[in-house]
């Protein structure tokens, strides 16, 4: 039921007249007992009001609920530091993933601030910085990445890694200063000392930006009855790389 209105009271009860609206659209009002104006008085009143409501609403916009604080989710961070200081890095080593709601994790309700969240982000800071300024102290480190037990290694893993490879690991990497890197390369072996899934020779190629550095051959090789060969303490590639970010790889020939 629609209470008794008044036309000036249109910009003040917008809402109850959009209902006269539809229902004038629709034909329903009058009810259909009462005496219906003809077709152009109807199309008249239509114009009428929605030139009105538009009107009112121009005159004095709603934009809705608008939340006090927006921050950047993790992908928006990573594009703000890469387009001001063009320094490309591994957000989701640094931040935690971002919430989501009705699919999108862009939305500023479901972007909450935490303590936590902002010990996070002030970290992530710090090391940015660190980076894009350089530092003076900055002394050898070690990273380590490891290749989930459960991936494929039987087929190709990475778009980063070449069509013909096989298994392995592709991972984005910040090299802090131009110089020369080590890297170590450890197998998952049984219990017998066997690298597991090799039970012939294969070659492991090692690449930088898609450009192969190295090529080694692992695995059980003739001979040996264990696969106690040059690996078994885990493969050390030595390499020059310059300063920024930088893919690397690593993939068995198929």
């Amino acid at each position: 039921v629609i209470p008794e209105l008044a036309l000036d009271s249109i910009p003040a009860q917008a809402e109850i007249w959009e209902r006269v609206l539809r229902k004038l659209h629709t034909r329903t009002m009058p009810p259909i007992e009462m005496l219906r104006p003809d077709e152009d008085i109807y199309q008249g009143l239509i114009t009428f009001l929605e030139t009105a409501i538009d009107s009112a609403a121009t005159a004095e916009p709603n934009p809705g609920r608008v939340p006090a604080f927006h921050r950047l989710n993790r992908n928006e961070y990573r594009n703000a530091v890469r387009d001001i200081f063009h320094l490309d890095y591994d957000a989701a080593m640094l931040l935690p993933p971002d919430d989501s709601g009705y699919g999108f994790d862009n939305i500023a309700n479901v972007l909450s601030v935490s303590p936590m969240l902002t010990d996070r982000y002030l970290d992530a800071a710090r090391k940015i910085s660190r980076l894009v300024v350089g530092d003076i102290e900055l002394t050898p480190n070690t990273e380590i990445f490891e290749v989930d037990k459960l991936l494929r290694q039987d087929v190709r893993v990475s778009e980063n890694l070449p069509f013909s490879s096989r298994g392995g690991i592709s991972l984005n990497h910040y090299f802090p200063v131009d110089g020369e890197y080590v890297l170590r390369i450890f197998f998952l072996r049984t219990y017998n000392g066997v690298i597991r899934g090799l039970h012939e020779p294969s070659e492991l190629e090692i690449r930088l930006n898609s450009e192969r550095i190295q090529t080694i051959n692992v695995g059980r090789q003739p001979g040996e009855e264990r696969g106690n060969g040059p690996d078994v303490e885990g493969l050390e590639v030595r390499f020059f790389a310059k300063a920024g970010p930088a893919t690397l790889g690593a993939n068995f020939v198929d």
